[in-house]
């Protein structure tokens, strides 16, 4: 075959990717049989726990999720008692949302393991390498949504 090709073992988004997907499922097929819920509820719920009154809107940019998954996630978690959303009724996208007691008590349970698997997968790397890696990723994504907005 002449011209370029890709080398998938080296070409970054092709790893980004496959990392993101390896992780979110992992972390999916772990969540689910324990807590009854997926990785995009338990994105809802820790965002919830860390900023109380966001919007499903400001969940979908801070976490870069789908606006149908989060939207199913909070309607998952608002029937289930474990959010509740105040003021526009008529817009769940404008709805402050927060944690209720049930809720804040699932995040508690389930930070739990979502801290011990952040350890699993930087099992190895020592504090610098850890460091290096989450400034490395950051700029990684900043220059992604720097990107999308040219």
């Amino acid at each position: 075959m002449a011209g370029k090709h890709i080398d998938f073992d080296r070409y970054l988004p092709f790893i980004l990717v496959a990392a993101a997907n390896a992780v979110s499922s992992g972390a999916s097929r772990t969540y689910l049989p324990r807590f009854g819920m997926g990785v995009t509820e338990w994105r809802v719920l820790a965002n919830l726990k860390s900023r109380p009154g966001m919007t499903a809107t400001a969940i979908c940019t801070a976490s870069a999720l789908d606006k149908a998954a989060v939207s199913r996630a909070v309607a998952t978690l608002v029937a289930g008692g474990f959010v509740e959303g105040q003021g526009d009724d008529g817009d769940r996208r404008r709805r402050a949302l927060f944690l209720t007691d049930t809720g804040t008590a699932l995040h508690d349970r389930m930070i739990e393991v979502a801290l011990s698997r952040e350890q699993g997968l930087l099992d190895g790397f020592s504090a610098a390498e850890t460091g290096t890696l989450h400034g490395l990723l950051t700029r990684v994504l900043d220059n992604a949504r720097k990107l999308d907005d040219s």
